[in-house]
């Protein structure tokens, strides 16, 4: 009987390799080269990701031991429910069972997953499976602000897209199943990040106005009242949530719309797909092109179709107010950055799938094939990078070794895109290092202090006013700064806290004529003393002389 089971079994994988068409081997050699990227190296080369590794250990030691009295004396949990909460407790649960590094790359390879899944779904939705379209979205699967450590971000967009297919499913079918699927992802997207929140509440409105007027219901006025009442319940909720949160985000000022056509460039450069080096400029802006090129086809091919409205035409409606937002509105709002960015990501990604109605198959074939070469030139200039700069992170995290737990720990950091040992840069654009001793935080119970995020107000883990390094460390430029500027002597005395040790990343002799590190460097001098030196120089740890 287990012969026969084993022997159907491999007559059937034998039949299902057989049944793969070029398309399906390409989207199988695109997961593995999206993987590669994440478990060769070391860790994962990214700016904010360690952050978000340590508070997480710090939410989950505050969260499931009562006696724990370390990370309650810095930090309090915030009771809002905020976006940009996913990723830190996802990471929470993992850091039950794994490392932190391991932890990241296992979250990171779900999010893979997810964004091929979501592509493929909604393509396979809007146009014909044998098109080689879903192809082309492989190229936003490893952005720039991925590589920024935006994790909450990254993950809303998957399911953003998963949101808008079960409303496509809900639209044509009307199935109660599919209400719950729309509310789940709509929960997901709103807890993951606000933009991809309102985007993806556009969308679905838009759909349901193409579907309307495209006579899809017709005769039907009931229907579309249903449907109505469906996406609003589903959206309100969340929408008062976001309401209290944009209202608590005030103080950072008014949103006022201005046109800045200056933005031409920046879209069809598209440096939103550069993780880490000038050596992607060349293949990004060549997608930059390919995706300007196609935004422009899709709209010809619309207008000489000279068709009444399509039901996916609210996908269109919705580019063109997503060019508006991208035009018009500031890069920063509510305390938040990188507006624009995200934007333009979405604009690239929604012209996709206009592309995916509106063009010949041909056509989606050909840009498609073309989109998928320019992901695979990426992969191979990026691993690298990746596998080079992970090494220097391990460098700089192996001093967690010396450093007992329950200590204080400042980092100073001289260079923020990481330096070879011929001082050549690692990552000239992007600061992946700017948090790098986080990652000392993620596996022991100490506390790293440039711990930007407890800053914000809009993520789970908050610093207590009367200890924040925000407040009472920042000197000049503040400890995050180049050169960084902190007061440890004076923190000590307005806090009553010590900070134990201090990590010296990229330090050079050159920095100690800087008129705004020669007070932080006087401190060093007379409060701590030199306890280990890497044998590259890059990674220097002191510790105070009264511990």
């Amino acid at each position: 009987m287990t012969t026969f089971i084993e022997r159907y079994n491999a007559e059937r994988a034998v039949q299902l390799m057989k049944n793969l068409g070029a398309k399906d081997w390409l989207l199988i050699l695109g997961l593995v080269a999206c993987l590669l990227q994440i478990w060769l190296p070391a860790y994962y080369l990214n700016c904010d990701g360690p952050c978000h590794i340590a508070n997480a250990r710090a939410m989950l030691e505050m969260s499931t031991n009562a006696q724990e009295d370390f990370y309650t004396r810095f930090f309090t949990l915030s009771e809002d429910p905020n976006p940009n909460w996913l990723s830190n407790i996802l990471l929470a649960f993992l850091l039950q069972f794994f490392k932190g590094a391991v932890a990241e790359k296992i979250l990171l390879s779900g999010y893979v997953l997810l964004m091929i899944v979501s592509f493929k779904k909604l393509t396979d939705r809007l146009c014909d499976r044998k098109s080689g379209l879903v192809l082309l979205f492989f190229v936003f699967v490893f952005n720039n602000t991925l590589a920024q450590g935006f994790y909450n971000f990254s993950f809303s967009i998957p399911f953003c897209l998963l949101l808008v297919n079960s409303w496509l499913v809900y639209l044509e079918q009307g199935k109660i199943a599919s209400v719950f699927w729309v509310f789940l992802y709509m929960m997901l997207t709103y807890f993951s990040h606000p933009v991809s929140f309102g985007y993806g509440v556009l969308i679905c409105f838009s759909l349901l106005m193409s579907y309307a007027v495209s006579g899809y219901y017709v005769g039907s006025l009931k229907q579309i009242l249903v449907k109505l009442l469906v996406i609003t319940a589903c959206t309100v909720p969340f929408l008062m949530f976001f309401l209290t949160f944009a209202d608590n985000s005030a103080r950072h000022g008014k949103i006022v719309p201005a046109y800045m056509p200056e933005r031409v460039y920046e879209l069809i450069s598209f440096d939103y797909l550069i993780n880490y080096s000038s050596k992607e400029v060349l293949i990004v802006k060549g997608l930059g092109v390919l995706f300007s090129l196609l935004f422009l086809l899709i709209l010809v091919f619309r207008f000489i179709s000279k068709k009444s409205i399509h039901k996916y035409d609210g996908l269109l409606l919705s580019l063109l107010l997503l060019v508006y937002a991208f035009f018009n509105m500031p890069d920063k709002m509510m305390g938040g950055g990188f507006f624009v960015m995200r934007t333009g990501l979405y604009l690239f990604m929604v012209t996709g799938f206009c592309a995916a109605y509106l063009l010949p198959l041909g056509f989606k074939n050909t840009i498609g094939y073309v989109g998928y070469f320019g992901f695979l030139l990426l992969v191979f200039v990026r691993i690298p990078i990746m596998i080079d700069g992970a090494n220097r992170v391990r460098e700089h995290v192996a001093v967690a070794s010396r450093i007992p737990e329950q200590s204080l720990l400042l980092p100073l950091n001289f260079n923020k895109f990481g330096k070879k040992n011929n001082g050549d840069l690692i990552a000239d654009r992007n600061e992946v290092y700017g948090h790098v001793a986080q990652y000392i935080g993620a596996d022991k119970k100490i506390l790293v202090l440039d711990n930007y995020e407890a800053n914000t107000g809009y993520f789970p883990l908050n610093w207590k006013s009367d200890v924040n390094p925000y407040i009472h460390l920042n000197r000049y430029k503040g400890i995050e700064g180049v050169p960084p500027g902190a007061g440890p002597v004076q923190y000590k005395q307005i806090t009553g806290v010590n900070i134990d040790y201090i990590l010296l990343i990229n330090y050079e002799l050159s920095i100690d004529g800087h008129e705004d590190f020669k007070e932080l460097k006087t401190q060093l001098d007379t409060a701590y003393h030199e306890t280990y030196r890497s044998a590259s120089g890059k990674t220097i740890l002191l510790v105070s002389n009264v511990r």
